[in-house]
């Protein structure tokens, strides 16, 4: 099987950027399509890069990952750059569990496994659709979890003499 390196750029960018904008949703920031657009081309050239040398491929990767959250979201504190590169994270996880989910429900034939990438037709569009069906999926449950966690109240705690007001999340539980 002959892999062409422009296929296989155009495979990662498009992954890339899919991944990026959710985690864009996901982290509540504004869509910047140039950066979007950057961070996914840094990201699929490193991606072909790896695969074409002989370099540690997991260290590697961790690597791409920093430079591409920080091409696209840049560095403001620790804190919130951890926060990102976390959901970005979750985010790739959710759509390789769900590419590999949808490649081997339909038994794929002409899979090839070559230097840590799955390469061949069923791959493209089982990990485009991977993408596309993780993405739902993280947005979806997205909605659920703030619409769930959204729900607060006013409270106040009293201790001795002291007295302080505070919100807090209401449990759907009831208490009799």
């Amino acid at each position: 099987m002959i892999i062409y390196v422009d296929v296989l750029f155009v495979e990662n960018l498009i992954l890339d950027f899919i991944i990026i904008l959710a985690t864009e949703i996901i982290c509540n920031i504004k869509f910047r399509f140039w950066k979007t657009l950057l961070g996914s081309s840094v990201g699929s050239l490193l991606t072909i890069f790896s695969t074409l040398t002989n370099i540690n491929r997991f260290i590697f990767k961790i690597l791409i990952s920093f430079v591409i959250v920080f091409i696209v979201f840049g560095f403001k504190t620790k804190k919130k750059f951890v926060k990102i590169l976390s959901v970005f994270y979750l985010t790739t996880i959710t759509f390789g569990g769900a590419s590999f989910l949808l490649m081997f429900s339909v038994n794929p034939k002409e899979i090839l496994y070559n230097a840590g990438h799955f390469l061949g037709i069923y791959p493209v569009k089982m990990a485009i659709g991977g993408g596309v069906l993780g993405f739902v999926l993280i947005v979806w449950v997205q909605k659920i979890l703030r619409k769930k966690f959204n729900k607060t109240c006013d409270i106040e705690i009293g201790y001795k003499d002291k007295e302080v007001k505070i919100k807090a999340l209401i449990d759907s539980r009831k208490f009799t």
